[in-house]
């Protein structure tokens, strides 16, 4: 089926199976059929993406790491928490929740990439990643509606001065040059991002930030070319799209959420006719989940739901028409999760976020036959995004995390334990 349904993927430039037999990984499978449901995995595959190639359908989901220096640069943790993914065989690694500005950051802990200095701090996150031979990429944001005002000291924007479901405040309704400066960010934030190193950008347009704001009725009540009908309310993201494409030759991918999950937001039925309007502008791939941060959040999905939810999503995408690069991310916690979307047409990538934060060496593992050690998120809706007060990203689970965490602290308060 070409190179979109290889049968194996490749590591490092080898084969995978030369990769697995190098390792000794094929010696310590049980059986022949190990061997052989392993080969047939549609989550090893490899997947071209424009010119470039992943390895396998396996990503790290965009996280915002928290792993902040106080001058604004990431730190070493956060240089090697996504190396530690690199390493272990995740194909694609985000860096997520790339502000395009400072006013456009969720928090002090955000990382905001407006200037050439901030992009050499960037550009060692993304050299660690490609050396260990995945692909780097990086997710530009603003906040919008969502920014921690109280931490950043920047105004709070959106769309329309309407009253947000999870956070205080009330934004200031955008002027048309607030949106032309901020459409601008956008672009030299992706020629920052691609000069540092990174081989896709991605544009957030999910989960309530600015973007998002702009294309939910609930939130978008303007009455110019950027609100009213479905095609107006995404007529901001399409021209941040295409000024980027202009500016630069760029993968440039979208992430949407399907539906909000709030009353008079998105529902699957718009989220449909968001697809099939920004379909429009030829994005190169979209990136799906569902929900915006509300006191009903569903952004992560309870686990009893499986991944039931995560095909829907992906057979909205499917049944618009749009026959691109789908990734899909929610509840899904093993390689056969992933194959399980990508055989039903659903998905070609898998994003992971909890599980990966909770076992690191989940691939290596699973391939090796010894998926009953891989340690799973245990902690249901309770993670990094339902945290408060911790300084940077942890999970319990995971023993690097937490050392790092503790080393944190420490270097915050020398005097402390």
């Amino acid at each position: 089926r070409g190179t979109r349904g290889m049968a194996l993927g490749r590591v490092g430039g080898r084969s995978l199976l030369a990769h697995l037999s190098g390792h000794g990984y094929l010696r310590r499978l049980s059986t022949l059929s190990s061997l052989a449901l392993m080969l047939a995995s549609e989550a090893l595959s490899a997947l071209d993406i424009g010119a470039v190639r992943l390895r396998n359908r396996v990503g790290l989901a965009p996280i915002n790491s928290g792993m902040i220096d106080v001058d604004g640069s990431f730190s070493d943790d956060a240089i090697a928490f996504h190396a530690m993914y690199a390493a272990n065989n995740v194909a694609l690694v985000f860096v997520g929740g790339v502000a395009v500005s400072s006013e456009g950051r969720s928090s002090l802990r955000s990382f905001a990439l407006d200037s050439d200095a901030r992009m050499q701090s960037l550009a060692r996150v993304l050299r660690a990643i490609d050396e260990r031979g995945a692909v780097a990429a990086v997710q530009l944001m603003h906040a919008g509606p969502q920014a921690s005002v109280a931490e950043t000291h920047g105004p709070l924007v959106g769309p329309s001065s309407t009253s947000h479901p999870y956070l205080a405040g009330v934004p200031h309704a955008m002027t048309r040059k607030e949106i032309i400066d901020c459409r601008r960010s956008f672009v030299q934030a992706a020629k920052r991002a691609l000069a540092a190193g990174a081989r896709i950008v991605e544009l957030h347009a999910a989960h309530g930030y600015l973007l998002s704001a702009f294309l939910s009725p609930r939130s978008n009540l303007r009455v110019d070319g950027y609100g009213g009908s479905t095609a107006k309310r995404c007529q901001f993201v399409r021209d941040v799209l295409s000024e980027i494409r202009l500016a630069c030759s760029a993968i440039v991918g979208i992430r949407l959420n399907l539906s909000d999950d709030v009353v008079g937001g998105v529902d699957y039925a718009e989220g449909a006719e968001i697809v099939r309007c920004l379909a429009q502008e030829a994005p190169d791939y979209f990136s799906a989940s569902r929900g915006i941060y509300s006191p009903e959040d569903r952004v992560m999905p309870p686990r009893h739901l499986g991944n039931t939810e995560t095909l829907r999503i992906g057979r909205v995408i499917r049944d618009v028409g749009y026959r691109g690069i789908v990734m899909l991310a929610g509840n899904l916690c093993t390689l056969d999760d992933v194959s399980s979307c990508i055989a039903a047409g659903a998905g070609d990538v898998g994003l992971l976020g909890r599980a990966l934060l909770a076992d690191p060496h989940l691939i290596p593992k699973e391939v090796e036959g010894a998926a009953d050690q891989v340690d799973r998120c245990k902690m249901r809706l309770v993670c990094k995004y339902h945290s408060r007060g911790l300084p940077q990203v942890s999970c319990p689970s995971n023993r690097a995390l937490t050392t790092m965490m503790r080393e944190r602290r420490k270097s915050a308060d020398p005097g402390d334990g």
